[in-house]
Parts: structure tokens; sequence; C-alpha cells
């Protein structure tokens, strides 16, 4: 029996133009390495490798190390070079980038009504980001990150979507099976493949991303005010 949601943040609980929203946050980003002598082109494929690396991980390494790792190695810079640098960006001109975002107003009520009826909730938005940039956004989203039993970022996780070794890590630390999650996304490649461990997955429809025209396989399908009266339906979680 499902008794743990695992919801994506980008594009389904914080609505965004993605691409957009990627591209002024790596632009931001590389604008503010040039303050410690990187040049944009460098900066620019430091932050790239260094993502790719990520991407691809399947551990055992931390995202985060190889995300460093790869940055350090197109740029000569190392992570305590820039550290504070880096900190103070995502405390002021990351938070410009929330024009992007269009947050939904009552969300949390969503949320709420899950966690009313017994169910845990993760957050499992891709690991390719720091604490500071997911908890931001999830304020952005007009969360806040207690309202999760666990969220997901690249200082915690050893792999990133849509790898099962993702999936699976957080089902280790939650201490659950695969067939007591029900997956909550927008991304048909990077949600969906928790089916392949054989969760439950609800694609929300509203901002879909289906970059490689990929069958869409999914236990459930509609927009997020579908979803609000999917929850209204589900029962409570027996203890």
């Amino acid at each position: 029996m499902i008794n743990t949601f695992f919801f994506d943040l980008d594009g389904t609980l914080l609505p965004m133009d993605q691409d957009l929203f990627i591209k002024d946050y790596f632009t931001r980003l590389v604008r503010v390495l040039k303050q410690h002598g990187v040049d944009s082109d460098t900066g620019t494929k430091g932050v790239l490798y260094g993502t790719d690396l990520m991407m691809k991980n399947e551990g055992p390494h931390l995202n985060e190390d190889l995300f460093w790792q790869g940055f350090s190695q197109v740029t000569s810079v190392q992570k305590e070079d820039v550290t504070e640098l880096i900190d103070h960006f995502y405390a002021t001109d990351f938070q410009e980038v929330i024009h992007t975002t269009s947050p939904i107003d009552d969300i949390k009520d969503v949320i709420h009504t899950i966690k009313d009826k017994g169910y845990r909730v993760v957050l499992a938005t891709n690991p390719l980001f720091p604490k500071a940039a997911t908890y931001s956004r999830v304020k952005w989203a007009n969360l806040e990150v207690d309202l999760f039993d666990e969220v997901t970022t690249f200082e915690n996780y050893h792999a990133s979507k849509p790898s099962l070794n993702y999936y699976q890590e957080i089902m280790d630390k939650m201490n659950v099976t695969a067939q007591q999650v029900i997956m909550v996304g927008n991304d048909v490649k990077e949600d969906l493949a928790i089916k392949g461990l054989g969760s439950k997955t609800y694609l929300v429809t509203d901002n879909l991303i289906n970059r490689e025209n990929l069958e869409i396989v999914s236990d459930y399908t509609g927009s997020m005010a579908h979803f609000r009266e999917f929850i209204e339906k589900i029962p409570h979680v027996k203890v």
C-alpha cells in the first residue's frame, strides 16, 4: 500500500519556464565567477561539465563532489576558493531568478491534505543544485522545507534523475519499498523512470516535459487541478 509521495519541484510544485530558468541561473552564476577571474567562456564550460558529471553519476561519489571535480578540472578553481562568493550569490543574485517561475497560491494545501491523511512526503527534485538553491526554490513555491520528510540536494545524493539509483537511495533513506511510493512529476523521462523499480506515477501535465517524445506510460495523468481531486479521494494511511 502506498504511504509515501515523492514530488518533483521544478515544473510540478513550482511551475516555470525551465529553459529560461536554467539560462538565467547559469548566466548569473558565470557572471559572479568573473569576480574571481574566471572568464565567461571558461566559467560556462566548467559549470556545464560539472553538471554533466552529476547527470551521469551512478555513485559512489556525491553529486557535489563530482560537480566541483569537473568545474575545477576546466577552470583550475577549487571549491574553497569561491565558497564565500557562491554563498553570497545564492543569497542575493540568485533570488532574482524567481521571475522565471509562477508559484501556485494554494499549493501548500495540497501538501497538507496529503500529510493530514498520514502520508510521508519527499521533495524528490533532481539533486543537481546545492541546498541553498533548492531551499530558495521551495520558498518561491510558497512552501516550507520542513513540510517534507526528505529533500534531495547535491550535498546528500549520489545519483541523479533518471537513474534508478537515485530513487533507490531515497527509498533506502526513507525505509520504504518501491510499492509504497507514488512519484508526482512533469518530466516523462526523469520522473516516470521510477516505474522501473515498480512505483506508481502521476504525470502532471501543466508544464509537461517530453524532450525525447517518449511514449507516456503513467498510472495517472492530469493537470494539477486533477491531482487535487485525486488526493481528496485517496484513503488515509492505516497505522
